[in-house]
């Protein structure tokens, strides 16, 4: 977006926000030893701003995209233990 747009500003301050939201939230789970070794968190952040961005988009064109499963499903990779493939 062409920082003359009457928006640039909103959307800078949103994708910050929500950048450090995200990078927040991993690096407490990592100090609370629930993130794998290695993941970068500002790196995630993008990511993980990305994907939640895009699969909203998605949902837009079809209600049956869950995009909260795929979120959580994409917190869960980054978590040490993952519960989709525990043993019950």
């Amino acid at each position: 977006m062409h920082s003359e747009h009457a928006a640039h500003d909103f959307f800078r301050q949103r994708f910050a926000t929500s950048r450090e939201f995200f990078a927040a939230a991993i690096r407490d789970e990592a100090a609370r030893g629930l993130i794998r070794e290695g993941v970068d968190p500002d790196a995630e952040a993008r990511k993980l701003l990305a994907l939640a961005d895009g699969l909203q988009l998605q949902t837009l064109s079809d209600p049956r995209i869950d995009a909260a499963a795929g979120i959580t499903d994409a917190l869960a990779e980054l978590r040490v233990v993952d519960a989709r493939t525990s043993a019950p």
